[in-house]
């Protein structure tokens, strides 16, 4: 289960992310910091954040989705590392 957490954006403007798991950081890879103090005045959700835990969700309900995804990223991998 994923919680959210109210950070910013890169223009400081509050946003909400989608921690990981340990709630260290989130899915976009913002450190967890202090929640804004301008939390309730947004709806505005982390684009990066909400696409990666889609694919997350996709992944554990779909082996074929998990299958594609890999693929994919093998073929856009940089083969010198």
């Amino acid at each position: 289960m994923h919680e959210m957490w109210c950070g910013a954006d890169t223009s400081g403007e509050p946003v909400w992310h989608v921690l990981t798991p340990d709630k260290t950081s989130t899915l976009c890879g913002v450190e967890k910091e202090e929640e804004s103090p301008r939390r309730d005045t947004t709806d505005r959700h982390c684009f990066t954040c909400m696409k990666s835990f889609q694919d997350r969700e996709l992944v554990a309900e779909d082996p074929l989705y998990a299958e594609l995804a890999a693929t994919q990223f093998l073929a856009t991998a940089d083969p010198r590392g």
